[in-house]
């Protein structure tokens, strides 16, 4: 994220820059932050785009803040604003220049950090969906949301964007109708004019009404149907249309719509970093009737595929700052899900290597679009076929053993690997009941212990993977996931899968107990010949009577009892004692609750 702090104070202008190195400490997030003593400095050579976010006294010297504010949109309409003042003098003008938030001095983190995280995130989401267009002014990328209408007068379409803004290019207006009226927010009113149902303001006997003034034509035989599509329009949304299309096997356009096992359109995850590339293929997917979010790294494809579910994922293989290998790999971690790779190398070693890290295809980016599209509905098919002989239906439970998943009532449960291993287990012996100590019996076949020699681990690195692995979880729950690492390496001697499950369990109870808006730290520190860390939530705490309690086999609090199995802290102090540390437990409810485990160094 890149943020520009304006404020001439400079006590201030150092707490703010303070708090941003700190957010930017505990959230592991990339920020590149600048300072400036004046509005004046900061306009000047300001072109729009440079920033994400600007950080704006209400009353700098130079230019007042908002009247900084409004220069600036002149040249910068999508920045982020947040105002900060001694005084709510002007926080009513504030929002006339379309300000994020409007904050009082003293700043504080707690009022700082969940704007930077919400803006983070909605800078990381998904990317707008448009088209490349190459027009008189040259080529430029049209976003479908903010096209208020089109027209064709003499060979020349215009695209009449809701900012004023009007491409131009010369063409005929069929050549857009297909990449357009295959969505559901456009219409054709007249044989010149299509129309963006989101900014229609009214509709008349002759023409269409935008909200932008705009008086758009309609031809008699056209009139009917476009009241009846606005109306269909004004109580659906687009994924709603997408289904009900499915349901009759075409779309507006007669092209097939392709549907996942729900009736609704195939989910496709493309991640490329190149505009053009994704673009493209993008397209293509589209005009097949796929739904398609886009992914312009490896983080933000690890976002969105612990947020939702998708049929396919199509990688890249050379994205900037992590090869499309290694995301594979971690993708494959998150989900069950078939991953093709898409690239412009066609050496047969890398291909392998593709292979190798999980992809189950790999398609070179000179394939022609209808090859391509063979392959990709292939695939999905295939992967759709499997996946229907992997799932156990018990009455409302639904258990997706490939993708390790738990869906009772159309709700995903949450479940560690153990707790989905018992469900798993108890399912398939429906009917038959068991004590206590036969359910480790019946997932476990008595082997406590796991195979294997310790190795030498630094805890920055299994911390890392930690932070790794269930920061997207964090974030479908709206909990803020902190990690805090010592600056010096310190090694440990572990089991690797054994640490995994201490974690993955600690992590699961603590989302378990947290509600939207709270946070989880897991911090490490050394002390003398001891690794500590700490996992601190801020949820619901545990009652002290329970307290003493809940490292017993099979002990499930009170507010546990539906959900709980007794089990995840058992385990946890089972595997602290065979690496030869310990662990303890402070709570107070409705404050939290901290897990610290002391782990024996190693040189």
């Amino acid at each position: 994220m890149r943020i520009a702090i304006c404020d001439d104070d400079e006590q201030e202008l150092a707490r703010l820059s303070e708090l941003i190195a700190k957010y930017q400490l505990n959230s592991g997030e990339n920020i590149d932050c600048r300072s400036f003593q004046n509005s004046t400095d900061f306009l000047c050579g300001q072109k729009g785009g440079e920033y994400d976010l600007i950080l704006l006294d209400a009353s700098i010297s130079g230019k007042s803040g908002v009247q900084a504010a409004r220069e600036l949109r002149e040249r910068d309409r999508n920045v982020e604003i947040i105002f900060v003042s001694s005084s709510p003098e002007f926080a009513v003008e504030s929002y006339s220049v379309g300000a994020y938030y409007y904050l009082l001095k003293p700043i504080e983190a707690d009022a700082l950090f969940p704007l930077l995280y919400r803006i983070g995130s909605k800078l990381s989401g998904q990317e707008e969906q448009g088209f490349v267009l190459k027009s008189r002014k040259g080529v430029v990328r049209v976003v479908f949301s903010r096209i208020e209408f089109v027209e064709v007068i003499d060979k020349t379409v215009s695209f009449h964007l809701a900012d004023g803004t009007v491409y131009e290019v010369t063409a005929a207006l069929a050549d857009f109708e297909e990449k357009l009226l295959g969505r559901p927010e456009f219409f054709k009113t007249h044989r010149s004019y299509l129309v963006n149902f989101h900014y229609i303001q009214s509709i008349g006997i002759n023409c269409v009404e935008t909200k932008n003034g705009h008086d758009i034509p309609v031809s008699r035989q056209r009139r009917n149907s476009l009241q009846d599509a606005y109306m269909r329009f004004l109580s659906k949304t687009e994924t709603e249309i997408l289904r009900n299309d499915g349901q009759t096997g075409r779309g507006s356009e007669g092209v097939e719509r392709t549907e996942d096992a729900y009736g609704g359109a195939w989910r496709i995850l493309l991640v490329d970093d190149d505009m053009a590339e994704r673009t493209y293929w993008a397209d293509i997917l589209r005009v097949h009737g796929c739904m398609v979010q886009i992914a312009k790294n490896g983080g933000d494809a690890v976002k969105l595929a612990a947020k939702e579910a998708f049929d396919c994922v199509l990688l890249d293989v050379m994205i900037p700052g992590e090869d499309g290998f290694s995301i594979c790999e971690r993708l494959r971690r998150l989900a069950d899900v078939p991953i093709i790779f898409l690239s412009c190398i066609t050496e047969a070693d890398r291909q392998l290597e593709g292979f190798a890290a999980g992809g189950i295809d790999y398609i070179t980016k000179d394939t022609p679009p209808e090859l391509f599209w063979a392959k990709v509905e292939t695939r999905i098919r295939l992967a759709s076929a499997d996946r229907s002989r992997t799932q156990i239906c018990y009455g409302p439970l639904l258990l997706d053993l490939a993708g390790r998943r738990a869906v009772m009532d159309g709700r995903e449960l949450l479940l560690t690997s153990e707790e989905f291993d018992i469900l798993w287990r108890l399912s398939e012996h429906a009917g038959q009941v068991f004590a206590p100590e036969e359910v480790g019996e019946l997932v476990y076949g008595g082997q406590d212990k796991i195979e294997g020699e310790r190795v030498r681990m630094s805890i920055q690195e299994i911390l890392s993977d930690v932070y790794d692995t269930y920061r997207g979880e964090a974030e479908v729950r709206s909990v803020y996931f902190f990690m805090k690492c010592p600056k010096q390496e310190a090694f440990l001697m572990v089991w690797p899968e054994k640490i995994n499950i201490l974690f993955e369990n600690l992590i699961y109870n603590a989302l378990r107990a947290t509600a939207d808006n709270g946070s989880i730290t897991v911090s490490a520190w050394t002390e003398d010949s001891k690794i500590c860390v700490a996992v601190k939530d801020t949820g619901c705490g545990i009652p002290s009577e329970e307290l003493p309690h809940i490292f017993r086999r099979f002990y499930v609090g009170e507010k546990n009892r539906e959900t709980g199995t007794g089990l995840g802290l058992y385990i946890v102090s089972c595997i602290m004692a065979e690496l030869g540390g310990t662990i303890s437990a402070q709570s107070t409810v409705g404050e939290g609750t901290t897990f610290t485990m002391e782990f024996p160094a190693c040189s």
